[in-house]
């Protein structure tokens, strides 16, 4: 009898100390004997800058199970969406002028914390389009790390998966399906792309001087030559995750500039503690869209850096 009580005893500490555990958000304390699934918070933003009002949708084995907003400070939570822990989740977000965000993630425990959620405007994706069900459970994850020739990590460089290109004006306009990214701090990227569908990918890297290629590829096929449909590989139908490689012998120094100045006040003295932003434009030459002029055109395409910290 002694045994027994001793065993529903520890079981009562057990569950005290469950309930006792404290997870902490921008916005509340939840305990964490209050959850009876899989927990996920983190941050919204646009280079460092913080969403305010993104619609978050939150979808597992196949269903969208709810939807939430970012708040003042771009901070989300899914406290109160019912998540399984097990199946895999995808998150979508939607923002007015971004490109769509889908990330889908394990949720083989109870709680993950800083799932930091990063969004790109449409003007730096000329082949802006949308997974139209990112919960599908059959899309394909494409992924890789890039890294230069001294193994570092290549940050900011683009990544567009292409499937479904339509002609829309004969020789002058098309349409496609597809995906856009950027690769983080360590040089990696994923996103998902459609089952049994003839996927092809590019991954370029624009800095203020040059264009590096970081994958080998051709034009797309039936395309003309330009820097939107050149440099693409060919993945072929995709059934499961694949892993995207770079080319060989990346150099490390052609990708980066360095701009130095000072910077005054109003009377002529240094000062420090302040950020700027710099635009920089890059031109890209494209097929004209009118299809009566079947001439080429330059157009500028902005690039901004945001938050460079600089000193007086």
């Amino acid at each position: 009898m002694r045994n027994y009580l001793l065993f529903i005893l520890g079981l009562c500490l057990l569950a005290s100390c469950r309930e006792g555990e404290i997870i902490e958000t921008n916005s509340t304390t939840v305990e964490h004997g209050e959850l009876d699934g899989a927990f996920y918070q983190g941050t919204i933003q646009s280079g460092n800058i913080p969403i305010v009002g993104a619609e978050i949708n939150v979808y597992q084995s196949g269903e969208l199970i709810g939807t939430t907003q970012s708040d003042t400070e771009g901070h989300y939570t899914t406290i109160d969406l019912n998540l399984k822990v097990g199946p895999e989740v995808t998150f979508e977000v939607l923002f007015d002028g971004y490109n769509q965000k889908v990330r889908r993630v394990e949720s083989n425990q109870q709680v993950y914390n800083d799932l930091n959620l990063k969004l790109y405007s449409q003007s730096e994706n000329l082949l802006s389009s949308e997974l139209a069900f990112p919960g599908d459970t059959t899309l394909v994850k494409i992924y890789g790390t890039f890294t230069d020739e001294n193994g570092q990590g290549i940050q900011g460089a683009t990544c567009r998966s292409v499937w479904d290109i339509i002609e829309v004006v004969p020789g002058v306009q098309w349409t496609s399906n597809g995906g856009y990214e950027r690769t983080d701090e360590n040089g990696y990227f994923e996103m998902l792309v459609e089952q049994n569908k003839n996927i092809y990918f590019q991954s370029h890297l624009y800095a203020m001087d040059c264009t590096t290629i970081l994958t080998e590829g051709d034009v797309l096929p039936g395309l003309p030559s330009s820097i939107l449909w050149n440099d693409f590989m060919d993945l072929g139908i995709l059934n499961q995750s694949t892993e995207i490689l770079e080319k060989e012998d990346i150099e490390s120094d052609i990708f980066k500039s360095e701009i130095q100045g000072r910077f005054l006040d109003c009377e002529g003295s240094p000062f420090t503690g302040g950020s700027i932003e710099i635009v920089i434009y890059t031109a890209f030459t494209g097929w004209s869209q009118n299809p009566f002029r079947r001439n080429k055109r330059t157009r500028l395409f902005p690039k901004r850096y945001e938050s460079l910290q600089y000193i007086g």
